[in-house]
This record gives structure tokens, C-alpha cells and sequence, in this order.
């Protein structure tokens, strides 16, 4: 199929395996290969595998060790990144989750150096703090990685309640602390020329529900003043990511990833210049209610720049025996037939893939990163 520009420019996609020769990662290659994908998620663990391993009677930390993705070594995933560059295109935008802590994909089982957990993170000294990004964003230089989807700036709640503080995902409760610690942050990934992501707008400070498994609800715990301040301070990190969350007061029908209201006020109220993209549209408070090509479909025409669908969580599309077709071409189509139908427009694609364009053009050859 011939994909005009810009519809696959619009997505972003996790793929199975760890290397050419393995015939589910060359398979999930072919297909993005074939819709002109240009943008790629890596994962060191293969959730559906592990949580089929845990149901069977595995504990958690077996399960993880016996169910890997693609990030195996230092050395196999800088080869790993380069076969996708030499396959799909070489400037394709290469992203991970190194958030630190417990929401990490470069870790010690895979011969990494650990990268603290962002709440341990606030409590050292600025100095150091800075020395632990600089650290993990010259890691992910060397590697080849050009987008790292941190930093979670979300407010840590009072009490330590939801999903966020139980796996020490925020920097801290108040706003200040937040934004300088991301900021310091953003400032290492540049210097080495590895774009960030802030997340996850609106906040999910108040959110009780992990939106991987259920459609958290934050219209009565979002506090908009405190939750949105980082976000004004942060406005030149190159990518924000949008949160599975519904309000009803600002959108009674749709979450913050499929809501123009919301991303609205992203674009327009805070004035955002970068690169808008969805939190992964294969967890469960998506893919419970919304096909992924529908998702994929009313996300843009919210004015979402990007969609991302991991194809690595609960209630993703594919069974642990790794057996269902990749996602991609599906996603491609929904877009191509939404602006047969007029239910998107070229000139708003046309906007976004600028935006996403200049992210790209921020890479630099490999040998060329600091």
C-alpha cells in the first residue's frame, strides 16, 4: 500500500523481538515498513508474556526476567536501533520510557546502570541531581535513542494514594520542586541532543485508577492552578504526552488523549509548541471502550500530533503466543480513510507532521551524539 504524507508520520509503534532473524520482530518491521511508520517504541519487557507467566503460577520477578522485548544488552539494543534506522528510515524517531525507579526499560537485568526513581531523585542536591540526568541522557545518546518519554511532571498527591506515588513516579507535591527537577532534566537531554517528553497532561495527581487498566476519573480531585503550573515553565520540552483521565466538567464524553477541549487548552491556553502525543492507546481505558483505528481516528481530530500505541500492555491486540498482526497498517488506514470522509483534514495533518518534522530534524548521526 502507498501511504501518502503525512498520515504515517502520525503514529508511533512498539514492535516484538529483539533483532532481524526472529520472525515475529521481522514480521511487526514489515508491516511499519510497509505503511511508511517512522517512528518506534522499545520495551525491555513483553507484558502480555510476563502477566501470562504470573497467571501460570510465575512470581512477578521470574516472570519479568523470562519475558523479554527488545532491549536485551548495551550492545545488542545500539545494533537493535540501527537495523530499525536502516529498515524504516534514518531519521526514524527511536523512543523509550527511562523515567528512573520502577518505570525504566534500561535496568540492571538487561546490564544497565539503574537510574534513581524521580521522588528519591528530589531529595539529593541540585548537583547531583544534575549528574544522575546528565548520566541517563548520555546513556541514552550513545545508544541512539532520540526520545525519552520523561519527564513525569505530575504532581505527587498529599497522600500517597494513587499509582504515581506508589511507584515514586513524581518529584515531589509542590509545583516549584516539580518543574526544577524537570527542568534539570530537560537541560541534560539536551545537551545531549535527545528530545523529552513532559507527562501526563492534565495531571494525575488525582487519579485513582491506573489508566492502564481503567479510565480514571479526576473530576473531583483535579486541582487545575497547582497541576498545570509545571507545565508553563516546561514549554520548550519537545514532546508532551496526554493522560487516559476524564473530567467530566471539561469533557463529559471523552479523555484528555481524545478530548479537543483538552488539547485545546494544551495548544492554546498554555501556548505549547511542541510535539502533542497520546499516552498508549492499547491500555485499557482506550481499548476497553475505543477500537485502536477509532482511537487513533478521534485523537488527531482532537488535535493530538501523535498517536502512540505501545502494543505491550493489558488489553493490547495481541495474545502472548505473539500471533496477531502488528498493529500499524490498520492505524494508517483509519487516518487515510478518516480524510477520505472528511472527518480529518489534510492541512491539521499536514501542521502536525511539521511539528513532528522538527523533532527529527533535531538528530544527529550516531557517532556525532555527546
Amino acid at each position: 500500500m502507498t501511504t501518502p504524507h503525512p498520515a504515517a508520520s502520525l503514529v508511533c509503534v512498539g514492535v516484538r523481538g529483539s533483532g532481524p532473524g526472529d520472525p515475529i520482530f521481522d514480521a511487526d518491521l514489515d508491516a511499519c515498513a510497509e505503511v511508511g511508520i517512522r517512528a518506534i517504541i522499545l520495551f525491555d519487557v513483553d507484558v502480555p508474556t510476563r502477566d501470562a507467566l504470573i497467571a501460570a503460577g510465575a512470581s512477578h520477578d521470574d516472570a519479568t526476567r523470562r519475558a523479554p522485548r527488545n532491549i536485551l544488552s548495551p550492545d545488542q539494543t545500539c545494533a537493535l536501533i540501527q537495523h530499525i534506522r536502516e529498515r524504516l528510515a534514518p531519521d526514524c524517531i527511536v523512543a523509550i520510557d527511562q523515567e528512573g525507579g520502577s518505570v525504566a526499560r534500561l535496568t540492571p537485568r538487561r546490564g544497565f546502570e539503574p537510574d534513581p526513581a524521580p521522588a528519591a531523585l528530589a531529595t539529593r542536591a541540585p548537583e547531583a541531581r544534575a549528574a544522575a540526568h546528565n548520566r541517563c541522557a548520555a546513556r541514552l545518546a550513545r545508544l541512539g535513542f532520540d526520545l525519552n518519554l520523561a519527564p513525569c511532571i505530575d504532581l505527587a498527591p498529599a497522600t500517597p494514594t494513587n499509582v504515581e506515588a506508589a511507584h515514586s513516579r513524581s518529584y515531589a507535591t509542590d509545583p516549584e520542586t516539580v518543574a526544577q527537577c524537570a527542568r534539570e532534566c530537560i537541560d541534560a537531554h539536551n545537551a545531549h541532543n535527545v528530545a523529552t517528553c513532559i507527562k501526563h497532561f492534565p495531571g494525575l495527581a488525582g487519579a485513582h485508577q491506573d489508566t492502564h487498566f481503567h479510565l480514571a476519573d479526576i473530576t473531583n480531585s483535579h486541582d487545575s492552578a497547582r497541576e498545570l503550573d509545571p507545565y508553563t515553565h516546561l514549554l520548550d520540552a519537545q514532546a508532551a504526552m496526554v493522560a487516559h483521565v476524564l473530567h467530566r466538567t471539561v469533557d463529559p464524553d471523552f479523555p484528555a488523549t481524545l478530548s479537543r477541549a483538552w488539547i485545546n487548552q494544551l495548544r492554546t491556553t498554555l501556548a505549547y509548541p511542541g510535539v502533542i502525543i497520546t499516552d498508549s492507546i492499547d491500555m485499557r481505558a482506550v481499548s476497553d471502550r475505543w477500537p485502536n483505528p477509532e482511537a487513533t481516528v478521534r485523537a488527531l481530530a482532537a488535535g493530538v500530533d501523535m498517536v502512540l500505541h505501545g502494543f505491550n500492555g493489558p488489553g493490547s491486540e495481541h495474545s502472548p503466543e505473539h500471533t496477531s498482526p502488528h498493529p500499524a497498517p490498520r492505524m494508517v488506514r483509519a487516518i487515510l480513510e478518516a480524510l477520505d470522509q472528511g472527518d480529518l483534514t489534510l492541512s491539521a495533518l499536514h501542521a502536525s507532521a511539521d511539528r513532528i518534522d522538527r523533532l527529527r530534524r533535531r538528530q544527529l548521526a550516531p557517532d556525532s551524539r555527546a
